[in-house]
This record gives C-alpha cells, structure tokens and sequence, in this order.
C-alpha cells in the first residue's frame, strides 16, 4: 500500500492552474500551464494573436473578459 505524502503530513497538494497571467499596466501575458489551459487559448484566443515566451501578448483593455471568460468556462486561473 503507497503512503499518500500529503495525507501522512498534514500540508495539501498546491492548486492546479490553468492559466497564468502576469503583468500589469498595457500589457499583460496569458500563458497555459495545463492541457485544459492550453485547449482554451486554441479554442478562444484568434490564431493571428501575438505569443512571448509561450504566452499570449494581451491589451490591458482585454484582458478582464478574457479571465472573466476562462473562469466562467471552468478554468483556474491566476
């Protein structure tokens, strides 16, 4: 039988996101960190978008309803 580490020491698995978004000001950087996060910026952000690092180059003025959107769907975003 495997011992579950976060059972036997009281602490709890850190949360699974989907999405991350850092930045602030003009610009901000949506990036999928999961396969669910990654099938959504298929599905819901337009294949001309600008991509950083492996983040999509969002306006500020974007940025709340595209959050808004990912979380209404069900994503963790942070």
């Amino acid at each position: 039988m495997a011992l579950d580490a976060f059972k036997t020491n009281g602490s709890s698995p850190p949360p699974k996101f989907d999405l991350l978004v850092h930045g602030g000001g003009r610009v901000y950087l949506l990036r999928p960190v999961s396969q669910v996060g990654e099938a959504w910026t298929d599905e819901h952000i337009p294949p001309d978008a600008t991509w950083f690092g492996g983040a999509v180059v969002v306006e500020h003025r974007y940025i709340a309803s595209i959050v808004t959107g990912a979380v209404s769907d069900g994503l963790c975003v942070r």
